[in-house]
């Protein structure tokens, strides 16, 4: 069976409605069910380029937690534009990586080993962002989709980041909300609310779930504290990269000073080890000076987006 056709009978699971979930499972458990599923995030898995897994894995993975768990009631989705992640479904094998230029085709042939096919993202229907050969025939109800949507994606980078965002220390309810809204307003989302998951840690550390652009909201539960040990490699990486936040770089001054500070902690963007690390960079002349994220999720992605031409 292939991705699509689990995922198609994933999207046809009997929805169950709010006061069918609490009888069957009790409004506690509920509530815990819908915070685990929404913690649940698979795209934010980083897979490396390395080691693809094959689209069956993942979509049965994706049906048992749902077949499991009873939760076609907490499944929804909207406009594929509106995401940050895509499927990259080549050959046969998938990667499901994180949205970084905003074209979904270009940012899985920057992953892929050579040589890579001429490529074509489509709106799988269901939600999300497939990108196939443009060789193949894509399944009924797909359709072709040019872009993503760049400030959503940029939103994500910048909520995840180890360097001065979520992920780099532990935010309180208050801190973390403070610093979603800043983001909310740099990147010009207007009317856009921040919702709080209650939680019952006595030091709950904030991070931020998926952007919700359907009901513009963006949502903040205890993942804990994301940073890690201070002598971590990623962190003593976001560290070392925090200055460069404060600068006016090129796209590609950014890029080698990154490079250059990876260099000096032995990361490496080859060998797969706790100093593993995958640079991204996408050019945007619309901006300034470029901006440096670090997301950690096994391998430390980082992702650096600027103009050619730096301007103060």
């Amino acid at each position: 069976m292939s991705a699509p056709d689990s995922l198609e009978l994933l999207s046809r699971i009997a929805p169950v409605s709010d006061e069918e979930a609490a009888a069957l499972f009790g409004e506690s458990a509920q509530e815990r069910l819908l915070d685990g599923i929404a913690s649940f995030r698979p795209a934010r898995e980083r897979h490396s380029r390395r080691r693809p897994r094959r689209a069956v894995v993942i979509a049965l993975a994706v049906l048992v937690v749902a077949a499991a768990t009873g939760a076609g009631w907490a499944l929804t989705h909207g406009p594929a534009r509106e995401t940050t992640s895509v499927d990259c479904l080549i050959h046969g094998v998938t990667s499901v990586i994180e949205a970084t230029s905003g074209d979904p085709a270009a940012d899985c042939a920057a992953i892929w080993p050579a040589p890579v096919p001429k490529l074509q993202a489509y709106d799988d229907g269901l939600g999300g962002v497939t990108v196939i050969p443009s060789s193949e025939t894509p399944p009924a109800g797909w359709t072709p989709i040019a872009s993503q949507d760049v400030a959503l994606i940029e939103l994500q980078d910048s909520l995840d980041d180890h360097i001065n965002g979520l992920g780099s220390a532990c935010f309180d309810a208050s801190a973390a909300t403070t610093f979603a809204q800043r983001q909310l307003n740099r990147l010009g989302f207007v009317d856009w609310t921040i919702q709080v998951r209650p939680s019952s840690n006595p030091v709950p550390c904030y991070s931020g779930s998926d952007p919700e652009p359907g009901s513009k909201t963006v949502t903040l539960i205890d993942f804990g504290n994301q940073a890690g040990a201070a002598n971590s490699p990623p962190h003593e990486f976001a560290d070392s990269l925090r200055p460069l936040t404060q600068e006016c770089l090129s796209l590609r001054a950014m890029e080698s000073a990154v490079e250059q500070r990876a260099a000096s902690l032995g990361m490496s963007q080859t060998v797969e080890n706790d100093h593993n690390y995958a640079l991204k960079a996408t050019e945007d002349d619309t901006m300034r000076c470029a901006t440096v994220y670090s997301d950690v999720a096994g391998t430390d992605d980082v992702v650096v987006r600027g103009p050619a031409t730096a301007s103060p």
